[in-house]
């Protein structure tokens, strides 16, 4: 019988401390943004950017394996060797990409816990350039469409513009901090490449921070 009182007593105690709900639930929703960092290629034709990113995830019952959806946004302007060889003061390149990912976090303890993250998706890139001041000019895209403009633009004329949607693939990894209030905080780094025409790629390594609930 003392046993007995003793096993319902800590159950008791178990029960009130426990939380009312894990940060390892089945689903979760997550919101991050920070710097989208060009690699090799794509690195000489766009300036670092930023970017912003929203998800909704699954983990079959709250185990280690689970699936990210997340969408996307980045900007960047055009480096100034892309602005010299097209002839323009201004340009930029946009970033949009929904994609389907798999989570693996391995067994931890401690409210910090890493992860790994990888998938893949499509990415949707507009590249615009213009010219704000009445000049001669004229240019031909350097790097992943292939258009070409010349004349005298009136200030604010759009010299060239372009848009693909192509699929692409990613990979990185994160660490997830518990707060004790339902929510997590998390810092990731991942890599994207994207397969665009001809053979050519861009490549993207976001490093962002955010908030999980």
């Amino acid at each position: 019988m003392l046993h007995a009182r003793v096993l319902i007593m800590a159950a008791g105690v178990a029960v009130v401390l426990a939380p009312a709900r894990s940060v390892h639930a089945a689903w979760w929703g997550q919101v991050g943004g920070g710097v989208y960092a060009p690699l090799a290629g794509t690195a000489d034709r766009l300036d670092p950017g930023a970017g912003l990113s929203l998800g909704i995830g699954y983990r079959p019952g709250g185990g280690r394996f689970g699936l990210l959806l997340e969408g996307a946004y980045a900007g960047h302007a055009l480096s100034q060797e892309s602005r010299d060889a097209l002839r323009t003061l201004n340009g930029d390149v946009t970033l949009w990409s929904l994609g389907l990912n798999g989570t693996f976090t391995p067994a931890q303890r401690g409210p910090a816990r890493g992860y790994l993250v990888g998938g893949g998706g499509a990415y949707a890139l507009r590249a615009l350039a213009w010219q704000p001041t009445y000049a001669d000019a004229s240019g031909c895209d350097p790097w992943w469409w292939g258009w070409c403009d010349s004349g005298a633009p009136a200030a604010g004329q759009v010299l060239g513009r372009a848009t693909t949607t192509r699929f692409g693939l990613d990979g990185g990894a994160g660490v997830a901090l518990d707060t004790g209030n339902r929510t997590q905080l998390y810092l990731e780094a991942r890599f994207h490449h994207v397969f665009l025409e001809e053979g050519r790629s861009a490549q993207f390594f976001p490093v962002q921070g955010g908030l999980r609930w």
